[in-house]
């Protein structure tokens, strides 16, 4: 059986619960506006604010969200995430990574 289940990370540390509330809701109806019938209540929150890496500045936000959705994917620990050089290393192979992205995917 397939898990249902919405996750909330935050680096800065904020409340989830309205905005997984919200993805509820939009999950829903697309799936009842696209003829969807296997769509099933309730789904379990996950408010992962504590756990959730944390950035030590204003401006990582997007770097942080990319490096924690990578990290679950891969099923490695969050725990390894941190502020400061390994963010900047990180902005600098994602930088890298989408200006050679025609390169990297051969086109």
């Amino acid at each position: 059986m397939q898990e249902r289940k919405i996750q909330y990370f935050d680096s800065m540390s904020g409340s989830g619960v309205n905005l997984m509330r919200s993805m509820q809701r939009y999950l829903r109806d697309e799936a009842f506006k696209n003829g969807r019938d296997d769509y099933r209540e309730p789904w379990a929150f996950i408010d992962n604010e504590k756990s959730s890496p944390k950035q030590d500045n204003c401006c990582d936000c997007g770097v942080f969200a990319i490096l924690t959705a990578i990290f679950i994917v891969l099923a490695l620990p969050l725990t390894h995430i941190k502020p400061g050089a390994p963010i900047t290393n990180a902005r600098r192979h994602m930088t890298h990574l989408l200006l050679n992205l025609s390169t990297v995917l051969g086109l």
